[in-house]
Formats: structure tokens, C-alpha cells, sequence
């Protein structure tokens, strides 16, 4: 065997089992893309009711009646009436931290920033206002 025949051995070799490789992998992806189409519907594809169930959407508005809360000059409404009346038997001290993380999307840190106070004194009214609320809350038989 010459020096040339045996690249050209060496050469369809790899050229055989490059495209047997290919092959296979290909085969693998074309089962993995059927697999998912028989278990995932695309969004476009979904009806009306169904895409429905996906989302749900929060309406909030100032012009909408309800209870109003300032907290340092930004006005927060709670519209359901059961729980704005259960908010506003808190002290201020720790409404403000609630209406802060629950209703104007603040974390700990940015509401001890607004209020001037350490992030511990917040987590601590936080922790205390939850507890209240959910003692005045059962007491009205909120959810019951």
C-alpha cells in the first residue's frame, strides 16, 4: 500500500463516518422537534378561552373608588373594602411598610430608604404588621 492509497483509505473512512454521525445526529433532533410538537401547542394556535386561562390582569386606577392611603405624598388605593378597613386599624408606622412592599412594589431596602430606617427595623414592622393583619383579618372572617 503506497503512502497515497493509504490517505485515501484514511480519508473515506472518516468521510464514512462523518456522514454516518450526521446522520444520526439529525435523526436525534428530528425525533426531539416531533417529541415537543406532540406536547407543545404554539400560542397562535390556542383558542380564545384557552389563551384566557394563561393571564389574568389587575386594573388599578385613581379615579376608582376605594380606600386611599398616603404614604409620604404617593397615594395607594386598596379597593377591596375588607381589607382597607383591616389596613387601617395598623398603626401608620406599619401600614406604611405594608402599603409599600405589597401595593407600590418597594423591597425592604428601598422602603427603609423612603422611610429612613434601617432594613432590620423594616424586615421587624413587617414581620409584626403581617402578624396584626392577619389577626384583624380572621376576625372579620375576611376569606371564610
Amino acid at each position: 500500500m503506497t503512502l497515497e492509497e493509504f490517505y485515501l483509505y484514511h480519508e473515506e473512512n472518516f468521510d464514512s463516518f462523518s456522514k454516518s454521525t450526521i446522520k444520526r445526529f439529525s435523526a436525534k433532533i428530528f425525533n426531539e422537534i416531533a417529541a415537543k410538537s406532540e406536547r407543545e401547542t404554539l400560542l397562535s394556535a390556542l383558542s380564545f378561552t384557552d389563551e384566557q386561562k394563561l393571564y389574568t390582569e389587575d386594573a388599578y386606577s385613581l379615579e376608582d373608588d376605594g380606600i386611599r392611603f398616603w404614604v409620604q405624598g404617593t397615594p395607594v388605593i386598596i379597593h377591596d373594602p375588607m381589607l382597607g378597613q383591616a389596613l387601617s386599624a395598623l398603626p401608620p408606622k406599619r401600614r406604611d411598610v405594608i402599603l409599600l412592599f405589597y401595593f407600590a412594589d418597594r423591597n425592604e431596602p428601598q422602603i427603609g430608604q423612603i422611610l429612613h430606617l434601617s432594613t432590620q427595623a423594616v424586615n421587624y414592622r413587617h414581620g409584626t404588621a403581617l402578624e396584626r393583619l392577619k389577626e384583624i383579618l380572621e376576625a372579620m372572617g375576611y376569606g371564610a
